[in-house]
């Protein structure tokens, strides 16, 4: 009964610990986009409305570091979000709760009996029954 009550110790401290890591972590959308040109190999991080390009590298790998405009493809960029940490605090608690889980869940694990020794176990059982 023990290693069941400890089982389900783990996967609610897992749960716990994942949802404090969700809360943790706030991913905001932005306007900032990132162009990536097939032909020629120039790549451009691009922000505003309408884009204009923000940090744009050459496909010899030069770096331009200029607020320019960048043809018209700042618009065909893919948005990306940036990702922060709100509460580190949190974020560390959340996993070590979701260590502490996965720990407990490894040792409610019961070790394998051979049938010899669980017909002595029941036999001790029943005397104890008894």
């Amino acid at each position: 009964m023990f290693r069941y009550r400890m089982a389900q110790l783990s996967a609610v401290l897992a749960l716990l610990g994942s949802i404090l890591v969700f809360y943790a972590f706030q991913a905001t959308s932005t306007g900032f986009l990132v162009y990536t040109h097939g032909k020629y190999g120039e790549s451009a991080m691009c922000v505003g409305d309408p884009p204009k390009s923000l940090i744009a590298m050459g496909a010899q790998g030069e770096l331009l570091m200029a607020v320019r405009s960048f043809d018209h493809s700042c618009s065909q960029g893919r948005h990306f979000a940036v990702v922060n940490t709100e509460s580190p605090r949190l974020a560390g608690l959340g996993w070590i709760l979701m260590l502490a889980g996965f720990v407990l869940q490894i040792l409610s694990i019961e070790k394998p009996m051979s049938a010899k020794g669980g017909r002595k176990q029941l036999r001790r059982l029943r005397k104890l029954a008894a």
